[in-house]
Formats: C-alpha cells, sequence, structure tokens
C-alpha cells in the first residue's frame, strides 16, 4: 500500500547519513516531514528528488491503536479516524485507519484490540514510517539503485516512543 508524494526538500544534519525530508502528498494535499537514518545522504537524493513524484509506502510504526471517543478525523499530534480493517503487508498484520488519508497501523506497542469494527473511532500513536519491505521488490530488480531508507516522522505523534 502506497501514498503518491513529491519531495518538497531534503535537509542534511551534516554527519553524511541523516537528515530530514518533507514530503507533499498529492491525494490529500498534506504535508508531512520525515527523517532518514539508515542511508547516505547521496543515496537519499537519488530516490527522493526534489520536485519528484513518487509512490511511498508509508504506515504508522512503533504505533498503538485504541477506541476513541473524538468523532474528528486529524494526524496531530495523534493520528484519528475510523477503523477500516485489518490488511497484511509483507506477512506483518497492520490496521488500516481512514484519517486525513489512509494508513496502515502497525499496533506494535499497543493493547491487542479484538473488539474493533469497520466503522469504530480510533486513536492512534506511533511514528509515520516509510516502509522497507515494499521497496525490497525494486532493488531486487535495479540492484545497482540503493534501497530506499527507512523514514520517521520528525515530528513523533503524542505517546509515541523514540
Amino acid at each position: 500500500m502506497t501514498l503518491r508524494v513529491r519531495t518538497l526538500a531534503i535537509d542534511r544534519c551534516g554527519c553524511g547519513f541523516e537528515g530530514s525530508i518533507r514530503f507533499l502528498l498529492l491525494e490529500s494535499g498534506i504535508e508531512i516531514s520525515c527523517s532518514y537514518t539508515t542511508q547516505n545522504d547521496e543515496a537519499v537524493e537519488a530516490i527522493y528528488r526534489i520536485g519528484l513524484e513518487a509512490d511511498a509506502p508509508i504506515f504508522l510504526a512503533y504505533g498503538a491503536i485504541r477506541k476513541s471517543p473524538c468523532r474528528t478525523a486529524g494526524i496531530h499530534p495523534n493520528v484519528v479516524g475510523k477503523f477500516a480493517g485489518w490488511i497484511t503487508i509483507d506477512g506483518e498484520e497492520l490496521a488500516l485507519v481512514d484519517s486525513l488519508f489512509r494508513i496502515p497501523v502497525d499496533n506494535e506497542l499497543g493493547d491487542p484490540v479484538p473488539d474493533l469494527k469497520p466503522g469504530d473511532w480510533v486513536e492512534c500513536t506511533g511514528e509515520l514510517t516509510l516502509r522497507r519491505g515494499e521497496n525490497e521488490s525494486q532493488q531486487a530488480a535495479a540492484p545497482n539503485r540503493p534501497a530506499a531508507p527507512i523514514l520517521k516522522s520528525a515530528f513523533p505523534l503524542r505517546g509515541s516512543e523514540g
């Protein structure tokens, strides 16, 4: 599952392998900031060229999901939206949440929520991240191209660790 994005800016921290990237989510018009820490600056800039569009496999990592009394979709400080069901990506079961955009949530740090039904309002904490697994097949098809970095939100959602 991917979102179509346009890279707006890449800001290096100066150490050669860490910095932040701003993306515009094309479907929703929402801007998000992500940090990168697993690739060198040149590899990141080769994959996410400023001004160009790409498909980004974004999900909410290190997440926790719970039912919420809130009835307004939002993404800051936490993702709030309607539970849309469970999906499996790369062998991992993720909750799918319809918020300001549709986002998978891993519930890695949350308690089990077996009584969730589609349409239930939920609140999710975690970090917006690019899934590496969905890009690994691209790497296999183009071995000289660097693998996509794992990106984490520069603004962790309230209640998340890290």
